[in-house]
């Protein structure tokens, strides 16, 4: 059930986005292709889709790409992970953060968009495995071999959606200069991606660091010392794209109601999930 819910939220996501058929047929066509390949080894292969999706123009279908490949990934590593063919341990654990970090630096550094947002997707798919790793090395997994993707799902969606209704057919992350003039719900909906996204408390992706840095220090207080770095690397990344979103001159043009009710609808999501984290358990412990 948790599977589907993902990919059915992404596909939405991608759909309020898509222009013309075409684009909405690729959309539900691969979110069918995938809903097949859940919980299996094959899953992980959409890495190659991550890393291939900056070469894809349509926007919807980019942003497609990139969240369902995650949930998607996640899936398929997780199902690696009960299988025993990947270990939780303090080792791997540590790999996986380094790649986090070489990724934060590159979307840092990087100044076109769509290589910035592949960057964060692989980042947010490596934090998945870091949570597996350290879950899978603990008695007790719990919500950790989850949650990651759960909260991903809803405010990378989220981000996508908001830069999707401001930068269409821009190429840097520059372009957005003025965008708060544009349309200014849709960047205080992106904005808070941004702040989700980093990892800041009261958003709904501090909820899973959390349990990470409480179960990694339990481990080896360095895990817990790696993820806070971590952090602070990715809260340089995504502060980029909110200044970017909220600085410059721009005019208004007509809002889409639709996108920005459901941007808005996620939006919610990602504040209530992370000042009130018992829903999250509720509601995972529904979905799984």
């Amino acid at each position: 059930m948790l599977w589907t819910f993902l990919t059915g939220l992404v596909t939405v996501a991608s759909l309020l986005l898509a222009r013309g058929k075409k684009e909405a047929v690729v959309i539900l066509a691969s979110s069918a292709a995938a809903l097949l390949l859940m919980d299996s080894p094959a899953g992980v292969l959409a890495l190659g889709i991550v890393i291939a999706s900056p070469r894809i123009r349509s926007y919807s279908v980019f942003a497609h790409a990139n969240m369902l490949s995650a949930v998607l990934v996640s899936s398929s590593l997780l199902w690696y992970y009960e299988h025993g063919l990947l270990p939780g341990s303090k080792q791997l654990a540590i790999l996986f953060a380094l790649g986090i970090g070489g990724l934060a630096v590159y979307g840092i550094l990087e100044p076109r968009m769509y290589r910035f947002l592949a960057a964060s997707s692989l980042a947010q798919i490596g934090f998945v495995a870091l949570d597996l790793s350290v879950a899978f090395a603990s008695a007790d997994p719990g919500l950790l071999k989850t949650i990651q993707v759960f909260d991903y799902t809803i405010a990378g969606s989220l981000l996508f959606l908001g830069i999707g209704m401001v930068a269409r057919r821009k190429e840097r992350l520059s372009d957005l200069m003025g965008s708060w003039f544009v349309s200014r719900w849709a960047d205080l909906f992106t904005v808070i991606a941004c702040l989700s996204l980093a990892g800041l408390p009261g958003f709904n992706i501090f909820v899973s660091e959390w349990i990470l840095f409480t179960k990694g220090f339990a481990m080896d207080p360095l895990i817990t010392l790696l993820g806070i770095f971590l952090a602070m690397m990715l809260f340089i990344m995504y502060y980029k794209v909110a200044y970017y979103l909220l600085a410059g001159p721009g005019r208004r043009k007509k809002e889409d109601r639709a996108r920005l009710a459901f941007a808005g609808a996620l939006a919610a999501a990602v504040i209530l999930l992370g000042v009130f984290p018992w829903l999250q358990e509720t509601i995972l412990g529904l979905m799984t």
